[in-house]
């Protein structure tokens, strides 16, 4: 029994980290896979599509359905998931709500759970930064250079923290680092510009 114990202490704690590697393996290649869908969609339709969620102060494009979560809340932060319409009525992907596996058993920054009775709001993130920049925040908020760090839109995971983090810190403790710990916090990012989102600064920052 004592060799089976500790057979087990030494095998568990393995499997679980492979489980893990196995899960920010997934999320990258689905970014990348979204990411190729929103480039087919630039193509196609001449821009990228916006976000979903109401416009700051009602401005701004937004999606034109499911404006609010499954909890019956605006979109805001994690709950701007990829648009609907990269799968309707072009299937550029096969589903809208292509689930993040971070999501499953957590929260938003108000402590809403995205597990809401409504799938889309356990997919990936998705923010369109020239609908922010341009169309609906201040300059002062989301100045236009932000387009030089991000391009036009920014995809993210949760990540092994399973926390959405504010981007642009000078630390970049925003973007996931596997070299910090396997389950360290951190997003898992990509960017029209960068498959890793680490290029990305505070625009006040060289």
């Amino acid at each position: 029994m004592a060799i089976i114990a500790i057979l087990a202490a030494i095998a568990i704690p393995n499997l679980l980290d492979a489980q893990m590697r196995a899960k920010v393996s997934r999320a990258s290649n689905d970014l990348r896979v979204i990411a190729m869908a929103l480039e087919a969609y630039r193509l196609d339709a001449g821009d990228y599509p916006p976000h979903r969620g109401p416009g700051a102060e009602g401005h701004g494009e937004k999606e034109d359905v499911h404006v609010l979560n499954g909890h019956g809340e605006p979109r805001n932060f994690g709950f701007r998931t990829i648009p609907l319409r990269l799968s309707t009525p072009v299937a550029y992907i096969t589903a809208s709500a292509l689930p993040d596996p971070f999501k499953t058993g957590a929260v938003d920054t108000s402590g809403l759970p995205y597990v809401s009775g409504d799938p889309t709001d356990l997919a990936y993130v998705y923010h369109n930064i020239y609908q922010y920049a341009i169309l609906q925040m201040s300059p002062d908020f989301f100045p236009d250079d932000f387009t030089e760090d991000y391009g036009h839109w920014r995809l993210a995971s949760l990540g092994p923290g399973g926390l959405y983090g504010g981007f642009g810190t000078s630390d970049r403790g925003w973007l996931y680092d596997p070299t910090n710990g396997l389950r360290s916090r951190g997003m898992i990012v990509r960017t029209q510009l960068d498959i890793s989102g680490g290029r990305l600064q505070r625009p006040d920052e060289e």
